[in-house]
């Protein structure tokens, strides 16, 4: 196919602003030379490219399959395509874009890589190592080596996997991707030390989805020195369990003698006001005022050798407790889900309150939902009538039932921090780094967490929980 002078050069220009990180121009640029020649493989290619930066997938879409048409073997259309149609959950189209891809260009790792990235996600994990291998032999690197790594965890194959990290940071020293997952590998298997130093790459702000924020101020970051006669600000950081989690190293600070200001999100200020040690809490966004240095909640482990195991370290509102009193032999709250938006929601959380229908005859408990937001009935669970409102309303709903059983949540959490006893369910798949490995307790919540592990699924667990319950009884 011959290509007009003027048409290369609109090309090249398009290239350019792509490169310049300006896609909205680059987009122009491209529909300009479309204009004249409208079949062009390569500029429906940029415009799409352009079109999917600027965030309008539909554009993007029409212009791949544009290109397809005129050119049907363009291998790098078919990646972009497959991983436009990936990002929008249309997995068995992406599917078919990576393996014609791969039909048409079988030596390009980056091909191997996207398939593998699919089918892991798929948990086709015997052909995703397969393709993970193929990109590494044929000169994948860092990327493939940390993905490979994930999902060789998440099969429990911990050694491998941690080879997996070290060979992508020996390529990198900087790969902070590589260096966060490796982090999680080592705290889930109590290698703390190094473990929390790599868990500071969650920071960087490279990262996927990174949700960590910064506070506005002047004052420098607190690196582990004396803190006796100084005012620190801790800021709370990534979702409500782990700020729930993580506070309770401001007693520490505080025994230190520092005077420690908290900064919480909505929701949780009411709560963190029982906080021991604290001395001020703010909601994040508000005004700081003076402090002589600041740390993220998640990094105070860096300087401190133990875990704090002194529970309580939260507390119920007493008036409050007293309103949400309630009666009976045992009682038992639940909660079945939890964050919807979570990587790993499909796993930790139960489809459905049916799930637990097997206890709810057992006689002489009382069962009572602790489910924010949800209204989901079922006969021998007891909804609490008014609508929980923030977290110290949790609080004292907590402190007045002799056990909360829970998925992984906040409220797990905030009932260990209480003191309450908790029974913590956790899927089989891909469970949360700080719930370790292999163990029934939690040295977070030492005395009042008990963690049962689903094997099979949820169904089997769910017969333990009734022996156990019986038990109690």
């Amino acid at each position: 196919m011959s290509v007009l002078p003027h048409i290369s050069l609109i090309g090249e220009h398009a290239e350019f602003l792509l490169s310049r990180g300006e896609p909205c121009l680059a987009l122009q640029i491209a529909g300009a030379g479309l204009q004249s020649d409208p079949q062009n493989p390569e500029l429906h290619h940029l415009a799409a490219i352009a079109a999917a930066r600027s965030g309008k997938p539909d554009l993007a879409e029409a212009h791949y399959r544009a290109a397809l048409q005129s050119d049907p073997h363009c291998s790098g259309a078919l990646v972009n395509l497959g991983i436009l149609l990936a990002d929008s959950e249309r997995i068995c189209e992406a599917e078919t874009c990576y393996r014609t891809a791969l039909e048409i260009s079988p030596e390009i790792p980056e091909i191997h890589a996207n398939l593998a990235d699919l089918l892991a996600s798929k948990r086709k994990f015997e052909e995703a190592e397969s393709h993970y291998r193929n990109a590494l032999d044929l000169g994948g690197g860092k990327i493939s080596l940390s993905n490979l790594g994930v999902m060789l965890a998440d099969q429990g194959r911990e050694e491998e996997a941690e080879s997996c990290f070290r060979k992508a940071l020996s390529i990198d020293p900087h790969y902070q991707l590589a260096r966060l997952n490796l982090s999680f590998l080592l705290l889930s298997r109590e290698r703390y030390g190094e473990g929390w130093l790599l868990h500071e790459a969650r920071h960087h702000p490279g990262l996927p989805g990174n949700g960590t924020f910064f506070p506005k101020t002047s004052a420098p970051r607190w690196q582990g020195e004396e803190v006796s006669g100084k005012s620190i600000l801790v800021w709370g950081e990534q979702g409500y369990g782990d700020e729930i989690q993580f506070c309770r190293y401001v007693a520490e600070l505080a025994r230190a003698g520092a005077k420690v200001t908290y900064a919480t999100k909505p929701g949780l200020e009411g709560l963190m006001k029982t906080l021991e040690g604290v001395h001020r809490v703010i909601v994040q966004g508000s005004e700081i005022g003076e402090c002589d240095c600041w740390i993220h909640a998640m990094s105070l482990p860096l300087f401190f050798e133990a875990i704090p195991q002194r529970i309580p370290y939260l507390s119920a509102d007493p008036e409050k407790t007293g309103a949400w009193q309630l009666q009976g032999n045992l009682k038992v709250g639940i909660t079945w889900q939890g964050n919807p938006n979570h990587r790993n929601d499909r796993d930790r959380s139960l489809p459905s309150l049916a799930i637990l229908s097997p206890l709810f005859d057992i006689p002489g408990i009382r069962f009572f939902s602790i489910q924010a937001g949800k209204r989901e009935e079922m006969q021998g669970v007891e909804s609490l009538g008014e609508p929980i409102r923030d977290f110290s309303d949790t609080a004292s709903i907590l402190a007045n039932l002799d056990l909360l059983i829970s998925v992984d949540t906040a409220n797990a959490h905030l009932a260990g921090a209480l003191g309450v006893p908790c029974w913590l369910l956790l899927p089989a798949f891909r469970p949360d780094w700080r719930w370790l490995r292999n163990r029934e307790d939690s040295p977070w919540y030492p005395g009042s967490m008990r963690i049962f592990r689903q094997e099979g699924g949820w169904e089997s667990l769910v017969r333990r929980l009734k022996s156990e319950l019986k038990r109690l009884v």
